[in-house]
């Protein structure tokens, strides 16, 4: 069963929002095109450690061999993708 794409969303904003506040900075309403690398929350080994925990929490395996480099870096774009990957075995 793929994942709930509100649940992803909701895990994420979660992470992003404790990213934030660890990094000293307020707290925002984040909209699904926030682009995460871009506001310096998540670097790339960041980003894998990300995907792997999505993976675990949601229980899919992600393929990121056909993923937009543009999209997978916002919210919105990671939890689509997130959303239609095929449920782990």
């Amino acid at each position: 069963m793929p994942a709930d794409r509100d649940a992803v969303m909701s895990f994420l904003n979660d992470k992003m929002q404790k990213t934030l506040v660890s990094k000293a900075r307020a707290a925002a309403e984040l909209p699904d095109s926030f682009n995460f690398m871009d506001a310096d929350l998540v670097d790339s080994l960041g980003f894998v450690s990300l995907v792997q925990e999505l993976e675990q929490q949601f229980q899919v395996d992600v393929d990121l061999s056909d993923a937009d480099p543009e999209q997978m870096v916002t919210l919105g774009g990671l939890a689509d993708m997130i959303a239609r990957s095929p449920s782990a075995a």
